[in-house]
């Protein structure tokens, strides 16, 4: 189903307000990696980030480059389609594919940070599972810190999910626990992998098969429900991994991109649509009845879209006396990651790069995280470079940022 004129008059309401862009204050090489390069799934990986942070002084800012451990598996090096979350600042929870297709994860916390562990298994031996593809983290609550991690099966392609809790942000959180995978639907096989999102302890997960879209949901205590079915656009399919970020605000919903292509005489075209899913539901904006997928119109002369989307909504002050929530959509074109931002809707300004300077040459989709501050600015992103070394960034002070 398109949008109606109800949803449309909406959506131009809610996004009256300036967009801003960001740019990525921190790069980290998170582990030295060998030379070949791994994508996820059939289609081309979508990793990036749109509109670029500035500081105050219209340079990219950046608070440290550094290198971390190398992740390792039966003697070789690599570290594939990574995933990040966090629920506590100064402390990100990241989890890649390794050479033998098994989960490992980091709890990156500063100045004390961990190395790679085999993620499953409390002697750090291999987990049961191993991995097609790209994986997703979400993680929330304050004190005992929730996280669940989900993606494909390799041998199976069924979805798989892991819930844990970690007591201590500045500890390697898998060390004293064995946390085991677990279907979410017994028989339902997918090709691509799934998204992650949570809010108030429920959990949501979006994956596409077959150019279709659908949801499933678990809330607390209970089984997952799905999978539901999404509404589409005449004309177009819904490629690779789908985005997903719960806004706050006036939407109070779980907000879906996903990458879009349509043949027409031999050309292709590339485009994101968005979608809303309210509770139990898929949903117009801002909850309306009627569900809705609708494109989303990048401006200007905007870079080509060369990977899955990825998004995250930030629910605090920008600028000084400016935007009070955003959303900021991201994307690679080439190998730069590219980033555009706005209060509800991310797509007035034109795309611009997270970074002009130290830029990796990026593959793959970018995983990012936002509304948390890392050390003073509440955007994170982990990507993959060509040599398979994983990347962290993090923004510069809120307040510095200008569009």
């Amino acid at each position: 189903m398109t949008n109606d004129k109800e949803a449309n008059l909406l959506r131009s309401t809610l996004a009256s307000r300036g967009r801003h862009g960001l740019t990525l204050a921190a790069l980290v090489v998170l582990s030295a990696c060998g030379a070949s390069v791994e994508t996820s799934e059939g289609s081309p990986e979508i990793g990036t980030m749109a509109a670029a942070f500035k500081d105050s002084g219209g340079a990219d800012a950046f608070e440290f480059i550094t290198q971390m451990p190398t992740v390792s598996a039966s003697g070789q090096t690599g570290g594939f389609d990574p995933a990040l979350c966090s629920n506590n600042g100064h402390a990100g929870f990241l989890f890649v594919r390794d050479r033998s297709d098994f989960v490992q994860t980091y709890n990156y916390s500063g100045s004390n940070p961990n190395g790679w562990t085999r993620y499953g298994n409390s002697s750090g031996t291999a987990s049961p599972k191993t991995f097609a593809g790209r994986l997703s983290c979400t993680a929330n609550g304050l004190s005992t810190s929730k996280f669940v991690v989900a993606g494909r099966g390799k041998t199976d392609n069924l979805l798989y999910w892991s819930a844990g809790t970690v007591t201590n942000a500045l500890s390697n959180p898998y060390s004293d626990a064995s946390f085991s995978f677990s279907t979410v639907h017994p028989s339902n096989t997918y090709t691509n992998s799934p998204a992650l999102a949570s809010h108030n302890g429920q959990v949501f997960l979006t994956v596409v098969k077959n150019g279709q879209l659908y949801a499933y949901y678990k809330n607390p205590n209970a089984n997952w429900t799905g999978p539901l079915t999404a509404p589409g656009i005449s004309g177009w399919s819904v490629q690779g991994t789908p985005a997903v970020a719960y806004v706050e605000a006036v939407m109070q919903q779980y907000h879906i991109y996903v990458r879009a292509t349509r043949t027409v005489g031999g050309v292709t075209s590339t485009r994101f649509q968005r979608t809303y899913f309210t509770t139990d539901h898929f949903s117009g904006p801002a909850s309306l009845s009627s569900p809705v997928m609708e494109p989303v119109s990048l401006v200007g002369n905007f870079p080509a879209i060369d990977s899955d989307p990825a998004l995250e909504w930030t629910g605090a002050a920008y600028e000084p006396g400016g935007l009070e929530n955003v959303v900021t959509l991201y994307y690679r074109s080439g190998s730069k990651f590219y980033d555009t931002s706005g209060d509800l809707y991310p797509e007035e300004h034109p795309p611009e790069p997270v970074t002009s300077n130290n830029n990796p040459t990026f593959v793959g989709t970018p995983s990012i995280h936002g509304g948390i501050p890392y050390e003073i600015g509440q955007h994170w992103f982990v990507g993959q470079d060509m040599s398979n070394k994983i990347w962290f960034g993090s923004s510069e002070n809120d307040s510095a940022l200008i569009e």
